[in-house]
């Protein structure tokens, strides 16, 4: 985990993104776990748009490149919603629903709070963010993260994905990262690059599929897709989606998707109505960008 290189001071860090971790001197130095040093300054501006664990796992190649891409961290635009899904494995039937701040963070301090409804109801919680910040030439670098507060009762191929309208991916920067953990250890990861067997580039943007760890001491899972995107029209806008499967699927058919408006989350559209009923059909989120 990120450590701060301080004598005998403990930190308490906040999960909820964006916000500033450390009130330090801004020149303090923090290690992250592999071995990457950053002043509490450039932390706390990482912060605005990646995760604890994202910043935790970059390696020494992934922070200078963010630092050096001319990245503008006080023009951060980001929009963040906490989703509660309700899946019945008889019927298929799913229901989504945003929530507030306050009933995701309750979500499980109560045991009954995370009982299930009947045996064939999964109660699923979940935070999505996007966001967005302006690296020069009417272009964007954008992240969108999936965190799941309860770990997902099924393991399979999810696949998490951006749609752009007036936009285009700048070819070689899309990736992606999953973040986990075992019995609250040090986090570990999954990369997925932009020309990996997992990913599906298409004219208007891209996803990844990314097969869940099925491990039963998993304790934190989160995945995450990145790259700078180019506007070539204004208004531009991003749109993008996780959809987690409820069912056992494979690579093939969850890459079997177009990226449309009439899509899971207005990006998502399964070829295969079979493949679509395997999916839980959660909400997606857009972001506009107008100069």
């Amino acid at each position: 985990m990120i450590k701060k290189v301080l004598m005998c001071l403990t930190l308490y860090v906040l999960i909820i993104m964006p916000s500033n971790i450390y009130a330090l001197g801004n020149n303090d130095i923090i290690t992250n776990s592999n071995g990457v040093e950053m002043t509490v300054e450039e932390y706390n501006n990482l912060r605005k748009l990646f995760s604890e664990a994202y910043i935790d796992t970059m390696t020494r190649d992934e922070f200078e490149e963010k630092m050096s891409m001319g990245i503008d961290f006080d023009n951060v635009h980001y929009d963040k919603k906490y989703i509660k899904t309700d899946y019945n494995h008889l019927t298929g039937e799913t229901t989504s629903t945003e929530i507030s701040e306050l009933e995701y963070m309750m979500a499980g301090t109560n045991p009954n709070s995370i009982l299930p409804q009947a045996t064939y109801i999964e109660t699923a919680y979940k935070w999505i963010f996007l966001g967005y910040a302006p690296v020069g030439n009417n272009t964007v670098y954008m992240t969108f993260i999936g965190h799941w507060k309860i770990m997902p009762a099924t393991r399979s191929f999810d696949v998490i994905a951006a749609r752009f309208v007036n936009m285009y991916v700048i070819n070689g920067t899309q990736e992606g990262k999953q973040i986990y953990t075992i019995n609250n250890g040090n986090y570990n990861y999954v990369s997925y690059s932009f020309n990996g067997t997992n990913i599906s580039n298409q004219s208007n943007g891209f996803g990844i599929s990314m097969n869940l760890l099925n491990d039963p001491d998993l304790t934190f899972l989160e995945l995450e897709i990145d790259a700078s995107v180019h506007a070539e029209d204004f208004p531009a806008t991003i749109f993008a989606s996780y959809q987690h499967a409820v069912s056992t699927t494979t690579l093939s058919e969850s890459q079997n998707y177009t990226l449309t408006s009439i899509g899971l989350g207005s990006v998502i559209h399964f070829l295969n109505n079979s493949t679509m009923a395997k999916y839980d059909g959660m909400q997606g989120t857009y972001i506009t960008f107008t100069s």
